[in-house]
């Protein structure tokens, strides 16, 4: 690298999903092809390792829930790893990546156009933004429980975090 470090600065959010993988997340699928978590599921398992999966990278969110998705349904996919969801969207899309796990807020936009289509919500229960969308378990697919974290990075020296008054405390709520 450019040989510059960085500095946790402090946890910012902590979330834990139980029996899910993410706020809300979404497992969508562009263009024709499979139209349910069972077609996916029987696909994987009529052609092992050819079925291919995105994610906004290697150990994002995406790619782990990809990763207990295969676990649970014991099938084999090919992880494809980009840097940013977007791009991710548009193989999808262009019919390059098969499908992805994904934020609701993340793929809304793309799921409203018609462009990406979603299977499953990850959530125990139904999202409000996509009543009509089954849930993985309601699909027969168990959601494993992941528990992920969001920090606050900055480099090493940044400037006035060296004290920390009420002011500046403040300012970060």
């Amino acid at each position: 690298g450019s040989g510059r470090s960085v500095v946790r600065l402090g946890l910012g959010v902590r979330h834990r999903h139980p029996s899910r993988c993410g706020p809300r997340s979404s497992w969508e699928r562009g263009g024709p092809g499979a139209g349910s978590v069972a077609e996916v599921v029987e696909e994987c398992r009529r052609s092992p390792g050819k079925i291919s999966f995105g994610s906004s990278g290697t150990g994002s969110v995406q790619h782990m829930c990809a990763a207990m998705f295969n676990m649970a349904a014991d099938v084999q996919s090919i992880h494809v790893p980009y840097k940013g969801s977007s791009q991710a969207h548009i193989d999808i899309i262009a019919g390059e990546v098969d499908m992805m796990f994904d934020s609701t807020s993340s793929a809304m936009a793309q799921i409203r156009a018609g462009k990406l289509r979603p299977l499953a919500v990850s959530s125990p229960t139904r999202s409000a933004e996509m009543p009509d969308v089954p849930t993985l378990a309601e699909s027969g697919v168990p959601a494993a429980p992941l528990i992920t974290a969001h920090f606050v990075l900055g480099p090493p020296r940044l400037p006035g975090w060296g004290t920390r008054s009420p002011a500046r405390t403040a300012s970060l709520s």
